[in-house]
């Protein structure tokens, strides 16, 4: 997650202006917890950026979190993914808006799952995360592969 994020920066976030690095964390119905970026330009929940401050403890915690896991690529485009790597290694799903990257026209609407944990950790598990829980969206459903923006609006609680 994003912890050197500036006010001007979130500012930028919170009105979509422009196109930024920015991730968020989920929980689905398994207790997983899933890192997802952005770019700024994807479906993000409401209760995700209702805090800057608690945001950027939350980046904090999550970044310091310590190695759980290998980390497997599950996406087949080429690129770089060192950031999902990370996520993934300290047990979390690393899913990311790759329609930043497709034509206007190839757009999916979804949140590509790029790297999987092979052990994921239990977000009730995380030392000190329940001072974060009003900032974090929980779902219906179950990571496990690519996920329609339709599909978190739907089942998010």
């Amino acid at each position: 997650m994003e912890s050197n994020l500036n006010h001007e920066d979130w500012v930028a976030i919170l009105n979509q202006a422009y196109p930024i690095e920015f991730g968020w964390i989920g929980v689905d119905s398994s207790n997983q917890v899933g890192y997802f970026s952005t770019f700024n330009q994807a479906y993000t929940p409401k209760k995700a950026v209702s805090s800057f401050e608690m945001y950027l403890e939350l980046a904090e915690l999550i970044n310091n979190l310590p190695e759980i896991s290998s980390s497997q690529l599950y996406s087949k485009e080429k690129g770089w993914f060192h950031n999902w790597h990370f996520h993934s290694r300290r047990g979390l799903f690393g899913y990311d808006y790759e329609d930043a990257h497709r034509k206007q026209h190839e757009q999916l609407n979804r949140y590509d799952l790029i790297t999987v944990p092979d052990t994921s950790i239990d977000f009730n598990l995380i030392s000190g995360i329940e001072r974060y829980k009003p900032i974090i969206p929980h779902f219906d459903l179950v990571f496990s592969g690519n996920i329609p923006f339709e599909d978190l609006m739907k089942t998010e609680r």
